[in-house]
């Protein structure tokens, strides 16, 4: 079976840039991809075809894996691994080595929801 596009989800600040890994998350829905080149997350709304937010704070994002709600994010910047979880309405908790810090989503202009 081959693949075909559906469609196109314009990407804030994307030109001219790169991008690591993407994955699906069946429980929020949403496609969380690896913007390397700005050090970040972009999350897609999978239902909405629409960019719902952009997660800052994961220098050289690379590796993305999802399930069940939670994200895991490999930064070669920074030789870490995030834990993201999508729980929280607005707010993801996000887990850096052994720390934990809270970042506040970036809204796209268009999004109607944040993460739930």
């Amino acid at each position: 079976m081959s693949l075909k596009a559906a469609g196109i989800i314009e990407l804030p600040d994307s030109a001219d840039t790169l991008f690591d890994h993407g994955a699906f998350d069946s429980k929020s829905r949403r496609v969380f991809v690896a913007h390397t080149a700005r050090d970040r997350i972009e999350v897609i709304d999978r239902d909405g075809s629409c960019h719902l937010a952009t997660l800052s704070g994961f220098p050289e994002a690379a590796g993305v894996v999802a399930d069940e709600g939670h994200v895991l994010v490999t930064n070669r910047g920074a030789a870490s691994l995030a834990w993201l979880s999508s729980a929280d309405r607005g707010c993801v908790q996000v887990r850096h080595k052994r720390r934990y810090q809270s970042a506040r989503v970036t809204r796209a202009p268009h999004a109607g929801k944040i993460l739930q």
